[in-house]
C-alpha cells in the first residue's frame, strides 16, 4: 500500500468508499450550491493541490461571502492529513461565523 492509504486504512477510513463518494460529487456544480448559501463558507485547499487551487478563484466568487484558507506544503486530502489543524481551522471559523449570527 501506498503510505497515503495506509495511513487512511490506520484510522479507519474506508478505502472502498471513496469511489461511491467520487461518483456522488461527480455532477454536483458547486459553484451554484455557493452561490445559494448564504452564510460565509470557508474554502479550505493544500496549496500543493494544483487541481483544487486552479478551481478555487470561481468558487470564492460564486459565493455571497467566502473566507479561504490554504495549508502550506499540503496536496489534496488536508482534512486527512492535517486532520488536527483541519478540525481546529473550521472549529475557529464556525465559532466565528456563529457568533457572528447570534449578535443582535
Amino acid at each position: 500500500l501506498a503510505a497515503d492509504a495506509l495511513i487512511l486504512l490506520i484510522f479507519g477510513v474506508s478505502l472502498q468508499a471513496v469511489p461511491f463518494a467520487e461518483r456522488s460529487l461527480l455532477f454536483t456544480d458547486f459553484e451554484a450550491t455557493l452561490a445559494r448559501a448564504t452564510p460565509t463558507v470557508l474554502i479550505v485547499n493544500g496549496d500543493l493541490d494544483a487541481r483544487a487551487m486552479a478551481g478555487e478563484a470561481g468558487f470564492a466568487s460564486a459565493a455571497a461571502s467566502a473566507s479561504v484558507h490554504h495549508f502550506q506544503n499540503t496536496p489534496h486530502g488536508v482534512s486527512m492529513r492535517r486532520s488536527a489543524e483541519f478540525a481546529s481551522l473550521v472549529n475557529r471559523f464556525a465559532a466565528q461565523v456563529l457568533g457572528a449570527a447570534m449578535r443582535p
